[in-house]
Parts: C-alpha cells; structure tokens; sequence
C-alpha cells in the first residue's frame, strides 16, 4: 500500500513538473482547475436559489449584494454563472470521455482487425460524417420525448464519434504491420490485448489531444443548443444565460454584466483546455518528453 502511495506521489510530481515547466499549460491549468471549484462549490457560493423568485431590483450592475448584477426580473446572476458552470462542465467532460472512448475502442480495433469489420465500421463513420452536425443534433434534440443535461450529453455522443473513430483507425492501422505488433501476436497475444496494451501506449498523446478538444467542442455544442433554446427549462447553463439575455434585450439595454460572463467563461475554459495539451503532449510523446 505504500508503495503504491509513493509511486503515485511520484507520479503526480512528474506530471506537476512537466505543466510547471510548460508555461502556456500551466496558465490554461489554473484557468481549468479555477472553472472546476467554481462549479464544484456552486452551493456555497451561490447566495441565491439561480431559478427561483427575484432577488432584487431588476436591471441591477454589479454590487456587492449582487457581484454579476441581476436580471430582467432581478435573479441574482451570480448564482446562475456558479450554477450553469456545473452543468456546462459536466456536459462537456462526461461527452468528452464518452467521446473518447467510443472513438479510441471502435478505431484501434477497426485498424487492428481490418476486413469486413473494418470495412463496415468505415462506412457507417462516411455515413456520420457526412451528415451536418449541428442540424443533426438539434433534430435529435427536438423528436427525443425527453430532455435535461444527460440527453444533451448523448445527442453530443452519437453525432460526434466518428471523426475520432477514424483517426484513431488510421493510426492503428499504421501500426498493425511494425515489427512489435507482430512479435506480440506471434507470441498469442490476442486482438484484444495488442489493441490496448502495444499499440494504444504509442498513440495515447493523440487521444489525449482528442480529448481537449472533444470537451471544448462539447461544451460548445451544449452553450449552442441553450443558446437556441433545446435545453431543459429546469436547468440554467452559461447558454441558458446568453440565450435570456438575447431574449430580452440585453444588447440593446446595454446590460454587459448579463452577457459578458458566460461568454467570457466559455472562451477561457477552451483556451485553457487547449492550452492545457501542451504538457500532455510532451508527458505523452515520447520525441517531446525532457528527461
């Protein structure tokens, strides 16, 4: 148990070291980890229930009472910000890793496997792809009998696997041929087995960029489809936001305190997720790694 503790410790400090050493990595570190407290603490910093009554004069700029100002009927923004950055991130993270690991399974073996199964799977991802993505999405969004942040994840899921998928096939493929693959399955190694244990580990610093940039795609399609106003009138997201601040003429009141946030936030958490990719490169590839 100890050395378990020790070598994550150490683990841990390496990774550390490598964001500490990449400027530009650290900087979208801190941005990330600073979202993530804010959604994580949204209960203790919000002083306001972000749906309920009016909490104040309508219109109001920020005051100390109200740090965001408040509304068009005077919800306190504030709370709403905490709370929509809980369902903005979540979102975005959950439809990310689901993204990824759908995209990562079905491409490595696709790749490794090839033939008909292959040849199937390639297909139905043609299929995907050249389908519009966001009109897609909105149709699914409407005919689905349900909705609420879980659907919204699903709908982000099935409309956006397949260009990971096919990345993810090329790069297997690449590799199905070279010298360890083939030691490795002369040895009995099965499909399985060499897909995740040889040729996974030299392609992770691939799937670890698809994974920043799945999230930021998808926490930009949720913002998108409340902008447009598909999501749950339970909910309140950094999209619900902007969506009622263009509803009731935010712009033209000259209302900054209602719109800049939410799009200020959605701007930084991509850039720091991107940002963050850097590091993860470098502790990934090993042409990049510093020892």
């Amino acid at each position: 148990m100890g050395g378990t503790a020790m070598a994550l410790l150490y683990s841990f400090r390496s990774v550390m070291a490598v964001f500490w050493r990449n400027k530009k990595s650290l900087v979208g570190l801190i941005i990330v980890i600073t979202f993530v407290l804010i959604a994580v603490l949204a209960p203790y910093e919000s002083p306001y229930n972000p749906t309920g009554f009016s909490t104040g004069p309508a219109w109001q700029p920020p005051s100390l009472a109200h740090p965001m100002g408040t509304d068009y009927v005077g919800h306190d923004l504030w709370s709403q910000f905490v709370w929509g950055a809980r369902i903005s991130l979540e979102v975005g993270f959950l439809a990310g890793a689901m993204v990824q690991i759908l995209g990562n399974t079905l491409g490595i073996l696709s790749g490794y496997i090839g033939g008909k199964v292959d040849d199937g799977l390639m297909r139905i991802v043609d299929i995907f792809l050249t389908l519009p993505t966001l009109p897609l999405i909105i149709l699914l969004i409407v005919f689905l009998p349900f909705h609420g942040p879980l659907v919204v994840t699903l709908v982000i899921v099935i409309t956006s696997w397949a260009g990971h998928t096919r990345n993810m096939r090329a790069q297997s493929y690449s590799y199905r041929e070279r010298d360890f693959i083939l030691a490795a399955k002369a040895s009995g190694y099965g499909s399985l087995r060499i897909s995740f244990s040889e040729i996974f580990p030299n392609i992770l610093s691939l799937a670890m960029a698809g994974m920043m940039y799945s999230i930021v795609a998808a926490i930009g399609a949720e913002a998108a489809l409340d902008f447009l106003g598909l999501a749950s009138g339970n909910t309140v997201s950094w999209g619900t936001m902007l969506y009622w601040a263009q509803s009731e003429g935010a712009i033209i009141n000259g209302t900054w305190w209602w719109i800049v946030p939410p799009g200020l936030a959605l701007a930084l958490i991509g850039f720091g997720l991107v940002m963050m990719n850097y590091a993860f490169d470098e502790l990934f590839n090993p042409r990049l790694r510093v020892l």
